[in-house]
């Protein structure tokens, strides 16, 4: 780090505004890999300041740090920053980018390596909000989605083995992906998922490895709805269900059925058991049944909650230690904020790579020995007091806050379109001001808008993606997302603003804040005025 530091004077002339802080982390998680030469790092400095955005980050940097994984894969700190320098990149090189591909190659290519999971969750989430279609346009025409889309492709053409380490986390985190949809919607592609591995061509099986792992993970979801859906469910569709399970000598067939049997035992209900039992009498032969057929992609998924809100009063303790404007420049007591979200982003990795299920271990014990290992800070640890796993999401966003507000205006100007009266007009008819118990339930609360239109800005707008021109509601309404915090989503859904584009969220944030703000300003005024009246005629 102190080489970066020496040098940071020449990343002061690059044209970009984010590019100076982008270019110093990225070096940093280099020299921590230690194999990556240093007059590598320096041609990244050098090419930051060329002023063409993201052209610092070459194909053979990618190459270069995925050969040294190997060199290192027994220890922890060059694995961590090789983890931190794949998702910054991520974040940096743009989706049409050669470079982009390169990185992808180099991933999927990979057996496995530790924390791998949160990298594919990013790279699949990408391909989701681009086209929200292109999951099951997989499973019935993979050629088409294939060429629509050169990542999926360069995805599709390096996993080497579809019953791999690699192939279960692309399963679970589409899987993840279907689950977003409502059965209706899965329900019309169910014969697509079973066609792709019942057709005869094995060749084609063979090119569109994609293509069964997204079947697979279709097909598990798919089953976990059906038994929720089972009793409001048409008898076609029962039918078509009980036409394909009866296919017998085909060993992905019997796989099916287990997992059936597999999901319908993880609900209650005996006397339910007994009467889709005899709607579905293949059941019975799955007793001793096990799966042979791709069994990694076949294991069941589970969620733990990890979202607990932090009460308010030790929330509100945790932000003023969180402010940069507590903390003196460079002094002892400050807290590198971009170093805090960068370490909560490694737990939640940890958490899903280690399938950790008790969300009421103490985040201080889960890190710190791992604090020590890595050099941290440990002097602000003592926020981490008393909070468990279970508030780890929470903590996460308090720190995402504190980020974004030092960082949101640096994003690229075409993200800036002034609003017009309209749409101020617009999102203020909307919008209530009132933060008390007396909040008006069929508005929008301002605050809440607020904090969704920052979170929006810093997870999507930092990133050069081609979006400016769709439709803000696309996000907005979007769920998911997890951008809004307790908020009536019907209400949300009925007055969001169809005028907004995606280019309209930074002004439509600042212009929310300022109503705020105005509004905070009209009642102080309104009860000192109260106030004097009062002493006025009490003297």
């Amino acid at each position: 780090m102190d080489y970066i530091l020496s040098i940071l004077s020449v990343t002061e002339e690059i044209d970009d505004d984010l590019g100076k802080f982008s270019n110093l982390i990225i070096c940093n998680d280099l020299l921590k890999i230690n194999s990556i030469p240093l007059e590598k790092i320096k041609e990244i400095i050098y090419l930051g300041k060329s002023g063409k955005k993201q052209e610092f980050i070459t194909a053979e940097i990618i190459n270069l740090v995925f050969n040294s994984l190997n060199d290192n894969n027994n220890d922890i700190t060059p694995i961590i920053s090789f983890i931190s320098f794949i998702t910054r990149n991520l974040k940096l090189i743009p989706l049409e980018s050669d470079v982009r591909l390169i990185l992808y190659k180099n991933i999927f290519s990979q057996s496995s390596f530790i924390l791998m999971n949160s990298i594919i969750e990013k790279i699949f989430t990408i391909e989701f909000q681009q086209n929200k279609e292109i999951f099951f346009m997989l499973m019935k025409n993979p050629e088409e989605s294939l060429r629509q889309s050169i990542r999926l492709k360069t995805i599709n053409d390096n996993i080497k083995v579809i019953d791999s380490n690699i192939a279960e986390l692309c399963c679970d985190i589409i899987q993840k992906i279907f689950s977003k949809f409502e059965f209706n919607e899965l329900s019309p592609y169910f014969k697509y998922a079973i066609e792709s591995f019942v057709q005869e061509d094995l060749l084609s099986q063979q090119i569109f490895i994609l293509q069964q792992i997204t079947s697979i993970a279709f097909l598990k979801e798919f089953i976990n709805q059906f038994w929720k859906k089972y009793f409001s469910l048409s008898s076609s569709m029962i039918k078509e269900i009980n036409d394909i399970m009866k296919i017998n000598n085909n060993s992905f067939i019997q796989s099916i059925r287990f997992y059936f049997a597999l999901e319908l035992n993880s609900f209650d209900n005996i006397k339910h058991h007994e009467i889709i039992k005899e709607e579905f009498t293949w059941l019975d032969d799955c007793k001793d049944m096990k799966i042979t057929y791709l069994s990694k992609l076949f294991k069941p998924i589970k969620s733990i909650n990890f979202e607990e809100p932090i009460p308010e009063e030790k929330r509100l303790i945790i932000l003023a230690l969180l402010d940069p404007s507590k903390s003196l420049y460079n002094s002892s007591n400050s807290i590198d904020l971009p170093e805090v979200i960068s370490l909560f982003e490694t737990i939640l990795c940890f958490i899903k790579e280690l399938s950790i299920k008790n969300n009421n271990i103490l985040i201080l014990d889960l890190i710190d020995q791992w604090f020590k290992l890595m050099r941290y800070d440990i002097t602000y640890t003592d926020i981490l007091k008393e909070f468990s796993l279970k508030h780890i999401i929470s903590f996460y966003e308090l720190i995402e806050e504190q980020v974004a507000n030092s960082i949101i205006d640096k994003i690229d100007e075409k993200f800036k379109t002034p609003l017009t009266q309209q749409m101020k007009d617009s999102i203020k008819n909307i919008i209530d001001y009132d933060d008390s118990e007396n909040q008006n339930q069929q508005r929008i609360p301002a605050k809440a808008f607020a904090f969704a239109l920052k979170r929006f800005i810093y997870r999507f707008l930092l990133v050069d993606f081609n979006i400016e021109n769709l439709n803000l509601n696309t996000y907005f309404l979007d769920f998911t997302l997890n951008l809004w915090s307790d908020v009536n989503e019907e209400s949300v859904e009925k007055l969001f603003p169809t005028c907004l584009l995606v280019s309209h969220a930074y002004n439509s944030y600042n212009f929310i804040v300022e109503e705020i703000e105005k509004t905070m300003n009209e009642r102080q005024n309104s009860r000192r005025g109260k106030y004097k009246k009062h002493k006025k005629y009490t003297s």
